[in-house]
């Protein structure tokens, strides 16, 4: 059976898309890493799967693979894709839905080419992060060799370092020293942040298992809710990415996180059987 699949993007962290709602996918490690191929296979950052759906609810279920073919359990932009796919395919026609995976749950609205995506709040207990610390909640000013950083969860674990100029710090460097860090159990995305005034900051993001992507909505997010308990930051801030822009804001501290961007779809494709049997 041939399988078909939608190349999205936001901001220019790509994604895969299929709906898998008939179990017509295999998706085991090995399947995502050729999937995720960028000479061999669909090539993407991440994958996401639909995998049940309460249509008349517009509640929707998908799993999100990177592309070393871990699973995660929440990503801002794969969100945002996921909206636009679902309204694009008549899948859902009203512009709110409910995107669920298998530890998030998150409300959805499209207006027009604006999508906002309520990320819920965000997560400092260190064991729910998971971060291995004894302190208290919130982590501001933990200390990996010489680098100064806060820890919070959306999702995903995510560091925030500040950082005096985001464009020729060492990120590779310092990435991989935090990635191999056992502090982080379940690994980590680690956000270099530049400040430029309360309401704009610069940003780049290493992704656990996909590396650092032209964009990372959930890490935009960590970005700001570490800033604001800094204070640093006020509540409504554009984040500017190396794929472009997303605004953020969070009103702190009973309140979820709000994004908001664009999704772009980029191709339609079939998997023919002849490569899934290969796969």
């Amino acid at each position: 059976m041939n399988i078909n699949f939608v190349k999205m993007h936001g901001l220019g962290n790509d994604f895969a898309v299929i709906n898998n709602t008939q179990n017509i996918l295999n998706c085991t490690e090995e399947v995502i890493k050729k999937l995720a191929h960028r000479n061999l296979g669909i090539g993407f950052d991440q994958l996401i799967i639909l995998e049940k759906a309460d249509y008349e609810n517009s509640i929707f279920f998908y799993r999100i693979y990177n592309a070393d073919g871990g699973e995660v359990y929440q990503c801002g932009n794969g969100a945002r894709c996921l909206a636009k796919y679902l309204l694009d395919s008549s899948l859902t026609v009203g512009s709110e839905l409910t995107l669920k995976t298998v530890k998030s749950s998150y409300k959805v609205r499209v207006d027009l080419d604006r999508i906002y995506v309520n990320m819920g709040l965000p997560i400092f207990d260190p064991v729910l992060i998971p971060y291995k610390s004894s302190k208290k909640s919130p982590l501001l000013n933990e200390k990996i060799s010489e680098y100064t950083f806060g820890v919070c969860s959306l999702g995903n674990p995510h560091a925030v370092i500040c950082v005096d100029d985001v464009e020729i710090f060492a990120v590779n460097k310092v990435s991989n020293l935090f990635s191999k860090n056992s502090l982080f159990p379940e690994g980590v995305n680690i956000g270099f942040m530049q400040v430029i005034s309360s309401t704009q900051i610069k940003l780049r993001v290493f992704e656990r298992g996909a590396g650092e992507t032209l964009a990372c909505g959930s890490g935009a997010c960590a970005a700001v809710v570490i800033g604001r308990l800094n204070g640093l930051l006020d509540s409504f801030v554009n984040v500017h990415l190396p794929g472009g822009e997303l605004e953020v804001s969070w009103d702190q501290p009973n309140t979820g996180v709000m994004m908001i961007g664009g999704a772009s779809t980029v191709f339609e494709g079939t998997l023919y059987k002849e490569y899934i049997n290969y796969i």
